[in-house]
């Protein structure tokens, strides 16, 4: 995603002082929270997705928190 200068932008989306609310900006919103058990999930999920773990492999919980 590029960067956009204030020139790109339209005239009416400058507010007082010059500012731009990023709501205003096309493409941006309030940030979404991710918390850690979102995070692990997804590298589990891409783990098995792309064969990191062989079928009939026994997983340890321990090992795998040690991991992630």
């Amino acid at each position: 995603m590029g960067r956009l200068d204030a020139a790109e932008l339209p005239q009416d989306s400058m507010s007082k002082r010059g500012r731009v609310s990023a709501t205003e900006i096309p493409g941006f919103g309030p940030a979404r929270q991710v918390n850690l058990r979102e995070i692990v999930y997804d590298q589990l999920k891409d783990a098995f997705m792309v064969g990191y773990f062989a079928p009939g492999d026994h997983l340890n919980l321990r090992e795998l928190a040690n991991r992630f």
